[in-house]
């Protein structure tokens, strides 16, 4: 990760606490829809985990998440449809997050700072959940290969 990374990646931190301890006035709307936004994640996060455990799902290059290709045809067949709902749900909820993210970081920022876009909030929950992975998860390197985590 570059200087610049770890920094935004640590605001990124202190913007998800703060978002869960309680909206600031000017942040209100943002913070509570990435508030539900959250909620909904976080409630996802076990049947995630399964299917990441299984190797069905893995963290692609862009922050979100999607079927293995590989593995695809492994997916039990009582099991795909879930799976599918899965990633498109939780896909459409990390973009919806990335944007909201990056003005919630833009607010608390230096003016004269360079603006963090919602491609950087990708790219630091990518490196987050990149780090997080489990030994046997599947992550998309840069060049949009997959590979299993050591």
């Amino acid at each position: 990760m570059t200087s610049r990374t770890v920094i935004l990646s640590g605001m990124l931190g202190m913007m998800l606490v703060a978002m869960m301890a309680g909206p600031v006035m000017a942040q209100q709307t943002d913070r509570d829809r990435a508030r539900i936004i959250m909620e909904r994640i976080q409630k996802r996060y076990p049947d995630l985990l399964e299917a990441k455990n299984d190797g069905f799902i893995g963290e692609t290059r862009r922050g979100v998440v999607a079927i293995v290709p590989a593995n695809r045809e492994r997916i039990p067949a009582n099991r795909r449809e879930a799976i599918e709902r899965l990633v498109r749900d939780e896909t459409s909820d990390r973009q919806q997050l990335f944007p909201i993210w990056a003005r919630m970081i833009n607010a608390e920022r230096d003016p004269d700072d360079p603006p963090v876009t919602a491609a950087h909030a990708a790219e630091i929950y990518r490196a987050q959940q990149y780090e997080l992975a489990r030994a046997g998860h599947w992550l998309m390197d840069p060049e949009g290969r997959w590979y299993q985590k050591r």
